[in-house]
């Protein structure tokens, strides 16, 4: 995450459960956690669709990082946002 501290660059951020919006916002990174391994998106990525699992970190403008616990989620990347659908 170190090339991103000086970087202007973020992408649209949506995080949602059955029953509420978890997050919403523009972010420099996520972190998460699929069958292969833990990976980042960052400003930027290629369009990516993953079930995901275990955890989110959300890396936010101001340099902080929330971190959420999950069992499952759907994570889609397009054209610089971010969707993540949790409870499936």
């Amino acid at each position: 995450m170190s090339l991103l501290k000086n970087s202007n660059l973020t992408f649209h951020l949506f995080v949602r459960s059955p029953e509420v919006v978890v997050f919403e916002g523009d972010v420099k990174a996520l972190t998460s956690e699929n069958e292969v391994g833990v990976f980042d998106v960052l400003p930027l990525h290629e369009n990516f669709i993953s079930v995901i699992q275990s955890f989110l970190k959300i890396h936010d403008v101001n340099g902080g990082v929330r971190e959420i616990e999950i069992d499952k989620g759907i994570l889609e990347v397009w054209q610089d946002t971010a969707e993540i659908y949790l409870g499936i």
